[in-house]
């Protein structure tokens, strides 16, 4: 369950990301003065942003992180409030002794396997800038530079539901997730710059897509 929270909430991010490249794409559809669709573009950020910080003022803290922090008496009217008397009699608000270790020792214990996560992280990021936003604005784009907004949608579309698509595998077989993403990552890249050379843009939208499912 941790996995799966730590990748949806990260994943917020791409899907901010297509909402806002989507709405400029209409915008440019609706409206054809560039200054009228910079002006909807940044109020609808902005409201977007408004009502995030309305509902987190609504979500309540999390227990675990308020018992790390002495703060027990706050987590026991949490859940006194979302479950019932029954339900939350019984918890104890205490974490197990050694539950969490230090970097130090996540280091010296797991080296290979912190090497394979920054190695995943880097490549996963480098991958998604390349391609989400340095790719429309590169010297030599077969497209043009007034796709952007298009390769920023459709990029950020493709890890925005990646994420989703990852979820059954991430628990199950961790590593035949993470060999099936760079696999599939490696083969769509090279046929993105095939076509790219082919000029064909609707393979490369299409591909560009998937792309970004893999690498997320």
């Amino acid at each position: 369950m941790p996995r799966k929270a730590l990748m949806l909430s990260t994943n917020f991010w791409n899907i901010g990301a297509a909402l806002i490249a989507g709405l400029a794409l209409i915008f440019a559809v609706i409206y054809e003065d560039p200054v009228v669709q910079v002006r909807l573009l940044l109020l609808s950020a902005l409201g977007t942003a408004l009502i995030a910080g309305l509902a987190r003022i609504a979500i309540p803290e999390s227990i675990r992180w308020l018992v790390l922090r002495g703060r027990v008496r706050e987590a026991e009217l949490i859940v006194t409030r979302f479950a019932a008397r029954s339900q939350s009699s019984g918890i104890v608000f205490e974490l197990p002794l050694g539950q969490t270790i230090g970097l130090s020792v996540a280091f010296s214990r797991y080296p290979f396997r912190l090497l394979v996560l920054a190695i995943v992280t880097v490549a996963q990021y480098v991958t998604y800038g390349m391609l989400a936003y340095y790719v429309p604005y590169a010297p030599g784009f077969a497209f043009g530079i007034e796709q952007a907004p298009l390769v920023i949608f459709v990029s950020n579309l493709g890890a925005s539901i990646g994420a989703f698509l990852l979820i059954p595998l991430i628990d199950r077989a961790r590593r035949l997730s993470v060999l099936l993403a760079f696999l599939g990552d490696f083969i769509t890249v090279i046929f993105i710059f095939l076509v790219h050379e082919m000029i064909l843009i609707i393979a490369f939208y299409t591909l560009l897509f998937l792309n970004l499912v893999f690498s997320e």
